[in-house]
């Protein structure tokens, strides 16, 4: 079974993630990307859990990662900020389909909040965070300025 459980996973990763088009902005490839490969796997039934307890293939590690870290890359990420961003998104992802194909857990969302709407707006917070990431490495400046604010909201006492 783990070896038909890796197949699946190939399958539905290769089947929702591409490269940008030329001249498309990353952070919008990227939302696009994540919201498809949401509408992919909620149309497999426990796709979650096998995404989740399937270890990375070669072809995940030397194709599908990269297709996903290369922008993140050129946008002025770090190799490794790149694929911590990488995980970290698959990690939202596989949570909120993890949720939606677990009928007590879906109930409990839905009646808080739509999950569509909700995981849209957790997606776009996260990818705000890597444009800021991003526009940081551009710009030693707005960095000092950024690091500053943080450091300023950290310290303030609730």
């Amino acid at each position: 079974m783990p070896a038909l459980h890796a197949l699946m996973a190939e399958q539905l990763l290769a089947e929702s993630v591409r490269s940008p088009r030329p001249g498309e902005a990353w952070p919008s490839w990227l939302r696009e990307v994540f919201l498809g490969q949401r509408r992919r796997f909620l149309s497999h039934r426990d796709s979650g859990k096998i995404l989740a307890n399937t270890p990375p293939t070669d072809l995940i590690r030397d194709g599908i990662m990269p297709t996903l870290t290369a922008p993140l890359m050129a946008a002025g990420l770090a190799s490794e900020d790149a694929i911590a961003a990488a995980g970290g998104l698959a990690s939202l992802l596989l949570g909120w389909v993890i949720y939606a194909q677990n009928e007590g857990a879906e109930r409990y969302i839905e009646s808080m909040i739509d999950p569509d709407a909700g995981f849209a707006f957790a997606l776009d917070v996260f990818i705000e965070g890597l444009v800021r990431r991003a526009a940081r490495a551009h710009s030693p400046t707005a960095d000092s300025r950024l690091s500053e604010q943080l450091q300023n909201l950290w310290d303030t006492p609730i």
